[in-house]
């Protein structure tokens, strides 16, 4: 082996031209191997994949219904019947969350308003989950979903953390 090396770096030609040898021969076999040659580009271009086109959906309606949703739900207000509660929100929400609520106890309501700037956790062509902050430094997840023509709530729940 001391041999070899040494013969290699007798001369600054000598290991210039081996060493370089080296690298062509490495470059030329990964082109081979890769399929560059011998005319595949063009075939490798005629079987790509086509360009998949996504447009990311509207969320402000999802946001307003949210929003809407929160503002009647959070608590009673002054003369406001828990029947007229109930049914307020029955409007806004789906089949399932409105049979929750009439499991609900009005007085586990957190009795703040809608106050500042609601945040999208996330959004899809058919829901979206919206974080909406509350006067009593609170935030609740609100799930709006598509149902039938319009957008209904299917969920809502205390935000604690990165949900």
């Amino acid at each position: 082996m001391d041999a070899v090396i040494g013969w290699l770096c007798r001369t600054p030609r000598r290991l210039v031209a081996v060493v370089g040898g080296v690298l062509l021969a490495l470059v030329a076999g990964n082109y081979l191997l890769s399929g560059e040659g011998s005319g595949s580009r063009a075939a490798a271009t005629a079987t790509a994949a086509p360009l998949v086109s996504f447009q990311a959906p509207d969320p402000a309606p999802y946001v307003r219904a949210a929003v809407r949703f929160t503002e009647l739900w959070a608590s009673l207000g002054k003369g406001r019947s828990v029947e007229r509660w109930r049914s307020d929100l029955t409007a806004l929400a789906t089949e399932d969350l409105a049979r929750g609520l009439e499991l609900t106890d009005p007085a586990s309501l957190p009795g703040a308003k809608v106050r500042g700037t609601p945040v999208v956790r996330s959004v899809s062509q058919d829901s979206a989950l919206v974080a909406v902050p509350l006067s009593n430094d609170q935030q609740v997840l609100v799930t709006v979903v598509r149902s039938g023509d319009g957008l209904a709530v299917s969920d809502v729940r205390p935000y604690a953390g990165n949900q």
